[in-house]
């Protein structure tokens, strides 16, 4: 059966099982010297005493789109994401130039509809390759991203 510690501090349960959490799951306090605390009443400090840094503001995690978006909108890799659009935008023109001129040759030859079908053929298929080939080039850059972005968390909070 699970049991709960609630948080005197943010006032949140955390579930568990067996041994009890040294730590509120939400805020991260240590259940004993929130205890403690609350136990020995506010605390006094003498004039003049240092007072403790402000702490550091807790954002709402973002969900992955926004994430991503952001992460994006900042990545390291600017000219590599241009250079991906561009070559896709090319594939675009051309898949609309297949599709254009499958029904060009449909119309100027009695051949039937095979030409137009061929263009329609070549445009999706030229469309697909260019679209996933984009993708996988930009999952690149994000994957890139993210791993110098963590290994400059990681360095930060080393040096800390």
């Amino acid at each position: 059966m699970s049991k709960t510690k609630q948080c005197l501090k943010c006032g949140k349960s955390t579930p568990y099982d067996g041994t009890e959490p040294e730590a509120c799951a939400h805020c991260g306090a240590i259940y004993r010297k929130v205890e403690e605390a609350l136990r020995n009443g506010p605390i006094s400090r003498p004039m003049g005493s240092a007072t403790l840094p402000p702490a550091k503001p807790r954002y709402a995690p973002l969900d992955h789109i926004e994430f991503a978006r952001v992460m994006r909108a900042e990545s390291i890799y600017p000219t590599f994401r241009a250079a991906v659009n561009i070559i896709y935008w090319v594939g675009i023109v051309l898949a609309v130039l297949s599709l254009v001129s499958g029904f060009w040759i449909t119309l100027r030859s009695p051949s039937g509809p095979g030409p137009a079908m061929g263009g329609l053929l070549a445009a999706v298929l030229i469309y697909v390759v260019f679209r996933v080939t984009k993708e996988m080039s930009l999952m690149l850059a994000d994957l890139s991203d993210a791993t110098v972005r963590t290994a400059a968390h990681k360095e930060a909070a080393g040096a800390r």
